[in-house]
């Protein structure tokens, strides 16, 4: 089995979160949001606050230790943006509280910090800089990686990242973007692990309408501990975008990735590809992704995922607008070093939303969930239905 092989204090958290903090305003003032360009600048807070009651059918997903409860939530996120000349700046807070009925041991409490900022420092050259600090309950987290849920406990992830951006011509530009993530588990199934990343791309357009992307990309997945060994990978993949209009394109692309893992598992190579749509006509938006990638896991090792979402938005009336949205999501590891993962995942959700205020919306919904992991043969099914409502310091649609 998979062990944990530390354990991050509160207090230790806490530390991090203050030095990330401490980055985020010296990379602010780095890239150029000195005192004289703050006075400058133009400044807003938006606050967004979300509440909802939901009944869950099969709350951990689960095909063994199926348990039924009401979910009532409440999510705060306030941002602090500026914008100026050069800068274009954001710092946002986020929580999540939940408390269950029917599910002994699963109330949640998550929060989180994070900042983005763009810098152009001429006319040709943009910098960039991110970081995020979250605490997410398990159980939300790994409905998206690995469907191993446990019953409590939560992940922590600290992230940063800087990009440059660079004008060759005016139809030519260039990128260069690194990345760090650190994820530490609650739980004694999965591993605590450490992501490094970097990427390089190149842009040209060859028309008004369509652009031609390379990219190359790679990054070290290293867990915690000697239980499973680091794991190395590289993709390069070409793409093609077309635009028929500003808010009408269409992109795809392919490519070859290569994963390599320490000791005898050796490397093993696989292709990349997706493609992506973006559709707005008059009261009817959808957007559709499919891609096939490499992603870390909370396993400890890296995974080809394949993966396709589609979401739908129509306004019905002045007030009323109907939403949907489905994503499905094959994941498998590599090797089999001391656990193998092979998963298969269905999500759904569909939503009737009432704009019954200039601030505040009001939504019905319904959701499904189905997934299986091989080696538990039995297919694990989740129902859940629930209102929402939505109230924002900015008007709503």
């Amino acid at each position: 089995m998979i062990m944990l092989m530390t354990r991050t204090s509160n207090k230790n958290f806490k530390a991090r979160l203050l030095a990330a903090c401490g980055c985020l305003a010296i990379a602010g003032m780095s890239l150029g949001l000195t005192p004289d360009r703050a006075m400058a600048t133009d400044w807003a807070v938006k606050g967004n606050l979300t509440s909802s009651v939901e009944y869950d059918d099969n709350i951990y997903l689960s095909n063994t230790n199926k348990t039924s409860g009401t979910r009532y939530s409440t999510s705060p996120k306030v941002t602090l943006s500026g914008e100026n000349e050069r800068n274009k700046f954001s710092l946002a807070g986020n929580g999540r509280i939940e408390r269950f009925s029917g599910a002994a041991n699963r109330d949640i409490n998550e929060y989180g910090v994070s900042l983005n900022e763009n810098y152009a420092a001429s006319e040709r050259l943009t910098l960039g800089a991110n970081a995020s600090v979250q605490r997410q309950s398990l159980l939300r987290a790994e409905l998206q990686d690995t469907g191993i849920i446990s019953l409590s406990g939560h992940v922590r992830n600290i992230s940063g990242g800087a990009n440059v951006g660079y004008k060759l011509s005016p139809t030519d530009q260039i990128s260069l973007s690194g990345s760090y993530s650190n994820r530490h588990y609650t739980s004694a199934t999965l591993v605590n692990y450490s992501e490094y990343h970097t990427s390089a791309a190149w842009q040209k357009q060859l028309s008004e309408r369509v652009s031609l992307t390379t990219t190359v990309s790679g990054g070290i997945e290293k867990p915690s501990g000697q239980i499973q060994p680091t794991s190395k990978y590289g993709e390069g993949t070409i793409g093609v975008g077309y635009a028929f209009s500003d808010i009408t394109s269409v992109n795809v692309f392919g490519g070859a990735n290569y994963i390599h893992q320490s000791g005898p598992a050796g490397g093993t190579v696989g292709f990349s590809a997706g493609a992506n749509a973006n559709l707005q006509y008059e009261f009817t938006t959808l957007s559709a992704s499919v891609s096939r990638s490499v992603s870390p896991s909370g396993i400890g090792q890296l995974v080809r995922s394949t993966t396709a979402s589609v979401n739908f938005s129509r306004q019905l009336s002045q007030h009323f607008y109907f939403d949907a949205s489905a994503d499905v999501r094959f994941s498998k590891s590599q090797t089999n070093i001391f656990f193998a993962l092979d998963r298969k995942y269905y999500d759904g959700n569909a939503s009737i939303r009432w704009e019954f205020a200039r601030h505040f919306g009001l939504s019905a919904y319904y959701g499904y969930s189905r997934q299986q992991i091989i080696g538990n043969s039995a297919w694990a099914n989740d129902n859940r239905f629930g209102l929402r409502l939505v109230m924002d310091t900015e008007p709503r649609k």
